[in-house]
């Protein structure tokens, strides 16, 4: 194989570091509550009512779907164990990094809504 070769498959190899999902405040009712599917390795939220699909893979990213027949600003996460956290999740197809304790290893998610 040659070192060229290498070079052009390298970029597959490595995954960039998204940027940690901004904490967001909401207020009033969700305008829609997910759906859980597991698919793989991937933990995928459909909306109940709305077609909004968000995903949350096991090592923390959070994407919106794209194309969204209507995004959503935000996703809050309950915890098994109790507590809630919302994140911004930007446009479509943008990714981010929900941090620590919301989505780990160790981390079970109950439930997952849309503002």
């Amino acid at each position: 194989m040659k070192f060229s070769s290498l070079l052009l498959g390298a970029p597959f190899l490595v995954r960039i570091h998204a940027a940690e999902c901004p904490r967001a405040s909401v207020s009033g009712n969700a305008i829609t509550g997910f759906k859980y599917f597991n698919y793989c390795t991937t933990w995928t939220w459909r909306s109940r009512d709305k077609g909004t699909t968000v995903t949350l893979s096991p090592d923390c990213i959070l994407r919106q779907a794209w194309p969204n027949p209507q995004n959503v600003g935000a996703v809050c996460v309950r915890l098994e164990g109790g507590g809630d956290q919302c994140f911004q999740t930007g446009a479509n197809g943008a990714e981010c990094s929900v941090p620590s304790p919301w989505c780990s290893t160790t981390a079970k998610i109950a439930n997952m809504w849309g503002w």
